[in-house]
């Protein structure tokens, strides 16, 4: 448990990182220091980056974000119908999150590359989960 919140915390750490450095326009860092932010950001030409860059910048800290999630949840999973019911929950989170955003119920903007990054994200961690990386690690 201790050794999977521990990894939890470091993709969310460098989640928060990349929007720390590049996306700092952002709800969560607002109650940061302005000149403390400054001396960190890194100025990315949005117009012309290209596809990897544009990736890097807007979705992978979703990705690292929700393999933190996934990787905690699988920590407190016990296999009970709450247990599972959570989980489950956590899974569709990201899905469930986009869809209302194009339903326009939740502001934001939807996208077909964070769909594809989130299924990415979830093929990698069930793959981990079958080879049992957690475990040898944890």
């Amino acid at each position: 448990m201790f050794c999977r919140a521990c990894i939890s915390f470091v993709l969310l750490l460098a989640g928060a990182l990349i929007y720390a450095t590049c996306r700092q326009e952002v709800l969560f860092l607002m109650p940061f220091n302005v000149e403390w932010l400054a001396k960190i950001k890194i100025e990315v030409d949005y117009a012309n980056c290209g596809p990897i860059t544009s990736w890097v910048i807007f979705c992978l800290p979703d990705a690292l974000w929700y393999m933190a999630l996934l990787v905690f949840q699988s920590a407190l999973y016990d296999g009970k119908f709450a247990g599972r019911f959570i989980f489950g929950l956590s899974v569709m989170l990201p899905f469930i999150l986009e869809v209302i955003q194009l339903c326009g119920i939740i502001p934001g903007t939807f996208d077909w590359f964070d769909i594809l990054t989130y299924l990415l994200t979830l093929i990698i961690f069930l793959l981990c989960q079958e080879k049992h990386f957690f475990r040898f690690w944890c």
